[in-house]
């Protein structure tokens, strides 16, 4: 949704590689050759949209770059381990994850027959994983679809692999879905679960009407639960269904455990285009606090350090929204106002890394890079490279950027 639509054509100069000391990693299982890392000095320059002209300034500057490149393994699936994991890659055989300083990428533990609906979602500094387990069951009566089913969503402590079931139960249903958030803490996790009303369609009505009929009895409910009460309560629901595009996640808890986002579609009317829209709701109250029209939430670290602004994407641009003022602001530094490091590939914004940096993926081939961007300075970082899979969309961890290396 908020890939740029016209390409920037860039100029690339290199210095020298600077000589600077490698850096002690506290983490014992890594090998210092593959957290080595090559510092450049590479600057690109504005040279304008294909067919226009540019302004001849800088506008971003690669500053150092990762010399390893994780790459996938199945053969053995993730051992526990006291290391935080730093993203989550879900494919066709399972979901893969990465901890900080580690050269392969393991599957994580299987919970069930099949992967989940939710997508997974990482807390407590990368400690812990929120997910949904899917099993068949084996009963020739049923249609195909509604053999699947959901047996719970689950917390996975990546430490000792601990697994434990949520007090929440899944709503029947081949058309049932579900989205996880989780805080940052990992102490209370938000399930949105969408689901239809019954209804009755006239004979009479035309493929239009019965399109409308069918989308407006949509509903989504919103069940709050507290990981260490063991208990669940219903928070919200509401008409509409839930808004989620190439893996960002539609549920974003604000660092402070205040507040939390929630991408939503509105009410579909005839002739109409569907806009999508987020609501900001009130965690202990369910109050709806606001909500920011023709928006949709991005990455998985849409907010800000401290709480007060969150990232959406709105016709092609990446903003900014500040809870208190409603402004929908640029981020400055960057052409376009879109997140772009130098090279070609499918970008991605993930979210904040911290007050002034943004983190990113671009996809190219069968590697992904994770970057993080100084959106005042234009300074690129190359965090990691993930090597050997197509179509590798992160969930990062909600963690400090020091503990990827």
């Amino acid at each position: 949704m908020h890939r740029a639509s016209k390409r920037r054509r860039t100029f690339l100069t290199a210095s020298p590689c600077l000589s600077r000391p490698h850096r002690a990693t506290s983490h014992p299982a890594a090998p210092p050759t593959r957290l080595a890392t090559r510092w450049r000095q590479v600057s690109f320059y504005d040279r304008g949209v294909s067919g226009g002209a540019g302004t001849g300034r800088v506008v971003g500057r690669l500053v150092r770059q990762a010399r390893y490149a994780p790459e996938y393994d199945t053969s053995q699936e993730l051992a526990p381990s006291d290391c935080p994991c730093v993203l989550l890659v879900r494919q066709n055989d399972g979901v893969h994850a990465l901890t900080a300083g580690a050269d392969r990428m393991r599957l994580l533990p299987a919970r069930g027959q099949d992967g989940g609906s939710a997508r997974e979602v990482l807390a407590e500094d990368g400690h812990v994983v929120f997910l949904e387990a899917m099993a068949w069951r084996d009963d020739p009566t049923l249609e195909y679809l509604d053999r699947r089913y959901s047996t719970g969503i689950f917390r996975l402590d990546l430490r000792n692999m601990a697994t434990t079931r949520l007090p929440f139960e899944p709503r029947p249903g081949r058309m049932t879905r579900r989205w996880l958030g989780a805080s940052r803490d990992g102490e209370r996790l938000l399930i949105a679960e969408s689901w239809s009303l019954p209804i009755e369609i006239p004979r009479d009505a035309t493929p239009a009407e019965q399109s409308v009929l069918r989308y407006n009895a949509g509903r989504t409910t919103l069940t709050l639960v507290d990981v260490a009460r063991e208990e669940s309560h219903e928070l919200d629901t509401f008409a509409g269904g839930i808004f989620s595009a190439a893996d960002d996640l539609p549920i974003q808890w604000s660092p402070d455990g205040t507040r939390v986002a929630v991408g939503t579609w509105g009410s579909l009317v005839p002739g109409k285009r569907v806009l999508p829209q987020i609501r900001l709701l009130d965690v202990v109250s369910g109050v709806l606090i606001g909500s920011v029209p023709d928006a949709q939430l991005i990455g998985s670290l849409s907010w800000s350090p401290d709480s007060s602004r969150f990232l959406i994407a709105r016709s092609d641009q990446v903003l900014a929204h500040d809870v208190a003022t409603l402004a929908d602001l640029l981020l400055p530094g960057f052409p376009d106002q879109r997140v772009e490091p130098p090279g070609h590939g499918a970008h991605r914004v993930l979210g904040f890394a911290d007050d002034g940096r943004i983190l990113s993926a671009t996809e190219r081939g069968k590697s992904m890079t994770v970057w993080l961007t100084d959106h005042g300075t234009g300074e690129v970082e190359q965090l990691c490279r993930c090597a050997g899979r197509s179509y590798q969309y992160p969930v990062v961890a909600p963690v400090p950027v020091s503990r990827w290396r």
